[in-house]
């Protein structure tokens, strides 16, 4: 029994089953919450791009945006969503399983502390927050281009991105990525409250796999939930840099954080919150669905195909 219980869990609890389980939910959760994503961003640059488009929040920006443009606008962006999204929650997934192994004497994660998954889930977010400023960065800017005082509008993704290496070469492809580095803790602690809230749903004397659907989307739901509330404010920055007129931030975070605040308050920092938690929790919820179901059948395929496969 013991040796049939150290192969189930060198089995789930490796980077690369981890990295498989988090291409499979990712591609679930992005297409549940990209149209609230498209929002969420419309609100947080309404201010910094023009003066004549202004929402009085998250309805009358979802009426106007359809009203103006149809209810395809919700999509926009959708193409390089996901084409990140197999390998942004790929490299998120494995980074964490690598951030876990690295921590584990004898491979079972569940015996990890919530210091050591945050720690696992900060190298995780570290890594997806570095390697996809690019794509972040062009799906924003086609998101907002509709309302944006800027007369050049693009056909998609790779006509934009071919005109940023053009015009400022790779560095303009990076733009942001220190704000969206500071977006890392975040993803800390989603990693955190996600394993506290599956570790406590779990049956009495029975094993992760035991964990039904709803418990995994109601753990997921809340992970989404705790991420966004501890990561908005790097997020609307960034989102602002982004999405700002070349050079209005020279200097980057600081430049948009001191803008925002002149302007705004500090309350603008939580600008979008509400379509931000309205597509946190389905969106997350549907991510650790699809990874978790994704587990089980790695799991299961190894343990009927090959009681060895790791």
């Amino acid at each position: 029994m013991e040796d049939t219980s150290t192969k189930k869990h060198a089995v789930i609890h490796s980077p690369v089953s981890y990295s498989i389980a988090g291409t499979v939910g990712g591609l679930i959760s992005v297409t549940v919450g990209h149209p609230l994503d498209t929002i969420k961003v419309r609100l947080q640059a309404a201010e910094a791009l023009s003066q004549r488009t202004q929402f009085r929040g998250t309805i009358d920006c979802i009426m106007q945006t359809m009203g103006k443009e149809g209810g395809s606008a919700l999509f926009k962006g959708l193409t390089p969503h996901l084409l990140m999204s197999v390998p942004c929650s790929s490299l998120l997934f494995w980074g964490y399983g690598l951030g876990l192994k690295l921590q584990s004497k004898d491979q079972n994660f569940d015996k990890l502390s919530s210091i050591e998954i945050f720690k696992a889930g900060l190298f995780s977010g570290s890594c997806v927050a570095a390697v996809f400023v690019p794509f972040y960065h062009v799906k924003c800017k086609l998101q907002v281009q509709q309302i944006s005082s800027v007369s050049a509008k693009y056909m998609g993704p790779f006509t934009l991105a071919l005109h940023i290496l053009k015009t400022r070469g790779i560095q303009g492809l990076y733009k942001g990525l220190s704000a969206n580095l500071l977006t890392a803790p975040a993803t800390g602690c989603y990693f955190v409250s996600y394993e506290y809230l599956i570790r406590a749903l779990i049956p009495a004397g029975t094993s992760r796999d035991d964990v039904g659907s709803v418990e995994v989307l109601l753990a997921g739901g809340i992970a989404g939930m705790v991420w966004w509330l501890v990561g908005l404010p790097a997020d609307v920055l960034t989102s602002r840099i982004w999405t700002a007129p070349e050079g209005k931030h020279p200097r980057g975070v600081r430049d948009a954080l001191r803008e925002l605040l002149r302007k705004e308050g500090a309350l603008a920092l939580y600008k979008g919150f509400v379509p931000v938690l309205l597509k946190a929790a389905p969106e997350s919820a549907a991510l650790f669905w699809g990874y978790e179901l994704t587990l089980k059948a790695i799991n299961w395929m190894s343990r009927v195909f090959s009681p060895s496969f790791e």
